[in-house]
């Protein structure tokens, strides 16, 4: 039943109706039980104006709507049951509604909890997920469905970013902003490869696209599943349909209702390839590749859930995303060479590093002789912003670049416009830019001098050129501490990190050493200073998360794992629980281009 009345018609005959709330509801949606000519029903509206699900998945036409119209959910097998008798939508953009009316199947639906499903219950769910998709095997989208880039980046932290900024922030919202954070703590790894992903849905999407593709229900959560006496499996809620690959739902159905499987994840997986297998879809060839891609990609979806979760777990997506990344190729944060020691360090540089390099980067940028509103400003070796928000707040229109497109990567949809490239051979025609700020990045270089030429070179006359460094005088017992417990636990520092501090580093550790490399490189009005800053690190987590937020140590915490790098934290924060503030000493400079 689709015609335009359909709905309204319907409804006119309820003799009951009455408004409820499901208890698993999430989003932004209105329900009501009706009885009709006896029958029982459930009456469900929503609208991208007021449903945050439709916005987050960027559904702005309905896609349930386009399936039901498309005759897509009555091709499904007869194992499956819909129960949707009648849809319609009124108005029009933002505010068209969407009103399903359903079957009241309440009593058969699986019970809200976290109790484990009967092993022959969730059987079914697997038997039945294996015939959905063998019946549409090959489907092609052609009604404008969810994308799997979309999925990929449903919970990305640039596309939760409007609906953290409303008045009511959904409880799932904050939970996965929450969790982002987390997850660079507790599994580097997955953190980098969800960063990853969400900046290059592709590194996923592509390969993924080499694989067979059928219908996906996109939602096999058990609070939309249920049975029937007759052993039928209800679906309900096809709010994420589209064409993907079949090993999607199955790795939603192991992420979303992990408490609840009677059996282990690996058995679930197994069983899901039989069934497969047993209705005539051959699986060799494929199935390896499509099933690591999946793995990799549900936790660029999911992954702050895990993170907010318990260590097994997380420890469990942990140690299979790993051994998946790494026979796809993206163990090094897709493709990216070891030789980059920040490609995999984005989220962890910025969810920790930061603690200390932001206020740095303020206070550097509040050196500037002049003010910066209005002018085109370079923020060089930009790693994931630090510095580039210093000059939004000071209203500069700021361009940025950095060597690591990991760094780069890190909210990039929310950041200035930017270029992967060597700050000793910067894009950027001669005098193009009003200024230039380069923080924590010229101490990186044997020639310093090199890199303030270069800098001068694309800077205009009169332009100020920013640079800070540490002080080879900068001491913190604290943090030689938390040094000497990972090298106890098993840490050794990378050579590149080595020579870094060995050879480069102690050159513009001084004010003298400072402002001798900006006059080699011709600068005038050279001020320089060297003193400790306050960067707010008062308390120990705060010192752990910044110091391990380190590229440095990014490659031990993956190899000792999720639970023993929690401990190694907790260890290393009580170690140093009555620690001073931490005052770094800086080489801050300003300089101007003659």
């Amino acid at each position: 039943m689709t015609g335009a009345d359909t709905v309204a018609g319907f409804l006119a005959r309820a003799a009951l109706r009455k408004a409820v709330q499901p208890g698993d509801a999430r989003a932004g949606a209105v329900y009501e039980h009706v009885t009709v000519d006896g029958a029982a029903y459930f009456v469900k509206r929503l609208s991208p104006a007021s449903d945050w699900i439709m916005r987050i998945t960027g559904d702005r036409v309905h896609r349930p709507y386009l399936v039901w119209q498309a005759g897509v959910m009555d091709r499904a097998p007869e194992c499956i049951d819909h129960t949707v008798v009648a849809m319609d939508v009124d108005g029009e953009e933002e505010h068209a509604v969407l009103t399903m009316v359903m079957r009241d199947v309440t009593d058969f639906l699986v019970p809200e909890g976290d109790a484990l499903v009967p092993l022959r219950q969730h059987a079914n769910f697997i038997a039945h997920l294996a015939a959905l998709s063998a019946a549409f095997w090959g489907w092609d989208d052609d009604i404008g469905l969810t994308t799997m880039a979309q999925r990929l980046r449903f919970f990305a932290p640039d596309n939760i970013a409007a609906e953290l900024a409303a008045v009511e922030v959904p409880g799932p919202i904050r939970a996965a902003a929450a969790g982002w954070k987390a997850l660079a703590w507790r599994s580097p790894l997955l953190g980098d490869l969800a960063q990853l992903i969400h900046a290059r849905p592709g590194v996923i999407t592509e390969p993924l696209a080499g694989t067979p593709r059928t219908f996906l229900h996109g939602d096999w959560k058990m609070g939309n599943l249920g049975t029937h006496a007759d052993g039928r499996t209800i679906l309900l809620d096809w709010a994420y349909p589209g064409s993907g690959p079949a090993c999607w739902d199955l790795c939603w159905y192991l992420a979303l209702n992990r408490a609840r499987l009677p059996e282990p994840k690996e058995a679930v997986i197994d069983r899901f390839r039989a069934e497969l297998e047993g209705r005539g879809v051959v699986t060799g060839g494929w199935w390896q590749s499509q099933l690591d891609l999946c793995m990799i990609g549900i936790m660029a979806t999911f992954g702050w859930e895990k993170a907010l979760g318990a260590d097994d777990e997380l420890a469990w997506w942990h140690d299979k995303v790993a051994e998946a990344a790494g026979r796809r190729g993206l163990d090094s944060a897709g493709g990216g060479s070891r030789a980059d020691p920040y490609a995999r360090s984005g989220q962890r540089w910025a969810e920790g590093a930061e603690l200390v390099y932001r206020p740095i980067a303020a206070q550097l940028v509040a050196m500037s002789p002049h003010p910066l509103a209005g002018r085109v400003v370079l923020d060089a070796g930009a790693g994931t912003g630090a510095a580039s928000v210093a000059l939004r707040t000071r209203r500069a229109r700021t361009i940025a670049v950095d060597l690591s497109p990991g760094m780069l990567a890190w909210h990039a949809s929310a950041r200035p416009p930017c270029a992967v490239a060597d700050v000793l051979e910067l894009p950027l025609a001669p005098r193009s830019v009003d200024d230039s700020v380069a923080a924590f990045v010229l101490n990186h270089l044997t020639h310093p001098d090199s890199g303030f030429a270069e800098l001068a070179r694309v800077t205009r006359p009169g332009g100020v050129i920013l640079a800070t460094a540490f002080s080879n005088d900068s001491r913190s017992t604290a943090r030689d501490t938390i040094d000497a417990l990972a090298r106890a636990a098993g840490w050794q520092a990378p050579g590149w990190y080595v020579e870094l501090k060995a050879a480069a580093a102690p050159i513009l550790g001084s004010r003298a050493g400072m402002a001798a490399a900006a006059r080699a490189a011709g600068l005038r009005g050279i001020c320089a200073q060297e003193r400790p800053a306050d960067v707010g690190v008062t308390e120990p987590a705060q010192l752990v998360r910044y110091r391990l937020g380190h590229p440095a140590f990014a490659e031990w915490l993956e190899e000792i794992g999720v639970a023993r790098a929690g401990a190694f934290a907790a260890e290393a924060e009580q170690a140093i629980s009555d620690m001073p503030p931490y005052r770094p000493v800086v080489v801050f400079m300003a300089a101007l281009r003659p």
